[in-house]
């Protein structure tokens, strides 16, 4: 008669790792540091790390006094007899192997007891053989239903824990080479980054740039018209016992956020400095660190973070990165300066070593600090014929020292409309240019089936530049020689800060 019994690993206020039969299963919470084991295998030492479920202190020995449940511990539901054969196989998905030279020993102990943290209590009924995912053992006593079987003296590979992930640990017991139980796997501990560098997708940059006030300003859509923030996250993980490395003391994270930061050099010489980021209408500040530098041609910052504002010895650590231009108005930053619509992209190097060498390890993070979007000029054309004989004008002046795209959309005198894509989607207009758009709204109209047919439009041009540095000229030609001209609200309405012409030096 097949019986069915349960593994179960003893859980203690502070167990990190658990072993159950038939789907009873404590959670792990060892973590062993990905970071320390690369120092290790850098020095050669040391080689092995304790098979532990649970994080406490522990002594140079190895053990201390009422530490001892950290042992994984199977709970039995039925007697295991002296010569049955109990395998347990190591897994999860961190690829962890045994150390093929340590030994486990299962000792039986009575449910319940009290473990003194010798690891020598209870009554030894076997040593494991090990191979580099399983041990095995022919039991030499009877441990009966209730009793726990303690798993001491487990080492795992420690040039085997590079991998993030987890640790699991299953169990069999086979008599006369067959199966009479399994336990399906349990957790008993992960592999994490201990040391590591995030943006937040909530903390990132989300600026929308004010194109009405000159792209020299946000909107209160981004959050405050006159800044944006980016917020880094450091994080140090508890890790096991002796485990723990160390950040590097003045360049524990270098940080490198590249874009456009022109707006920035505004000191009247050529290319960026570190003087750039902190004077003047448009600065980059790091709240926890002055040591922010920038390169010359404004494409690149770095901050170098020491380890006192950055690593928190377990708990997470905010670093806000401000960019903040003056609310003076349109002309906040200086004439040639503006905020630029563009992706930002990140990275952060982490150096750390480990007590008693000068081995300095690092990794690279890649980071997503977010991006600068603009609100975009509108302009309205609120009459354009197409018929027989008809030709129309269309041309759009960009002032401004960017490039950027506009689209177009129309609707005609029976409400139909004629979507972006007819026109093309997205179309260039170069800087300080004359784009010609009338081609692009024939084909448009054509596309929409209105080219032979006589109607009215209405247009709608949206570009990614100021409002400031757009003028729109609008006309129509009837029998090849009279010209209309149509005022359009690029031309035909009053802004605070001008309209087209304001921007006539090209400065913007």
């Amino acid at each position: 008669m097949t019986k069915n019994y349960m593994i179960v690993v003893a859980v203690a206020s502070t167990l990190a790792g658990s072993l159950a039969f038939g789907g009873a299963y404590t959670a792990g919470t060892n973590k062993y540091s990905k970071e320390y084991s690369e120092r290790a295998v850098a020095l050669g030492a040391p080689t092995a790390l304790a098979l532990r479920s649970n994080i406490g202190a522990e002594t140079a020995g190895g053990r201390a006094a009422g530490d001892a449940t950290r042992d994984p511990t199977l709970t039995l539901s039925a007697q295991a007899n002296s010569g049955d054969v109990l395998t347990v196989n190591l897994g999860g998905t961190a690829g962890a192997n045994f150390l093929t030279t340590s030994a486990i020993t299962a000792r039986c102990i009575a449910t319940g007891t009290a473990r003194d943290g010798s690891g020598t209590q209870g009554t030894a009924i076997g040593t494991m053989t090990m191979a580099a995912r399983q041990a095995t053992v022919t039991l030499t006593g009877n441990c009966v239903s209730g009793s726990d079987i303690d798993l001491v003296g487990g080492r795992l590979d420690i040039a085997s824990l590079q991998t993030v992930g987890t640790i699991t640990l299953d169990a069999s017991i086979t008599r006369s080479g067959a199966a009479i139980d399994t336990a399906v796997a349990a957790s008993m501990a992960e592999v994490v980054q201990e040391l590591d560098v995030v943006a937040l997708s909530a903390n990132r940059f989300n600026g929308v740039i004010d194109n009405t006030k000159g792209n020299k300003l946000f909107t209160a859509t981004g959050g405050a018209t006159t800044s944006d923030v980016l917020t880094i996250t450091y994080t140090d993980v508890d890790v096991f016992q002796s485990t723990d490395v160390t950040p590097a003391t003045d360049d524990a994270v270098v940080l490198t956020l590249g874009g456009d930061f022109n707006y920035a050099d505004e000191d009247g010489t050529t290319g960026c400095s570190s003087t750039d980021l902190t004077a003047g209408a448009g600065t980059f500040t790091n709240a926890a660190n002055s040591n922010t530098a920038i390169d010359t041609g404004c494409s690149a910052i770095t901050v170098t973070q020491t380890a006192a504002n950055t690593f928190g010895g377990g708990a997470s650590v905010t670093v806000t990165n401000t960019v903040a231009v003056n609310g003076g108005g349109a002309t906040s930053l200086g004439v040639t300066n503006w905020l630029r619509p563009q992706t930002f992209t990140g990275s952060a190097v982490i150096k750390w070593s480990a007590a008693g060498n000068a081995v300095a390890q690092s990794r690279t993070v890649s980071l997503t600090p977010g991006a600068f979007t603009g609100n975009g000029t509108t302009v309205f054309i609120p009459y354009m014929p197409i018929g027989s004989g008809i030709s129309q004008i269309l041309y759009l002046t960009n002032t401004a020292n960017v490039a950027g795209t506009i689209t177009m959309s129309a609707y005609n005198d029976s409400g139909v409309q004629c979507g972006t894509a007819a026109f093309g989607g997205n179309i260039t207009v170069g800087a300080r240019r004359v784009t010609n758009l009338a081609s692009a709204l024939s084909a448009g109209i054509a596309a929409c089936g209105g080219a032979s047919t006589s109607a009215k439009w209405y247009l709608t041009i949206t570009a990614s530049l100021p409002d400031s540095a757009i003028e729109v000229y609008s006309a129509y030609n009837v029998g090849g020689s009279d010209r209309a001209n149509v005022v359009n609200s690029s031309n035909g309405r009053v802004v605070a800060d001008g309209q087209g012409s304001s921007n006539s030096n090209g400065n913007l």
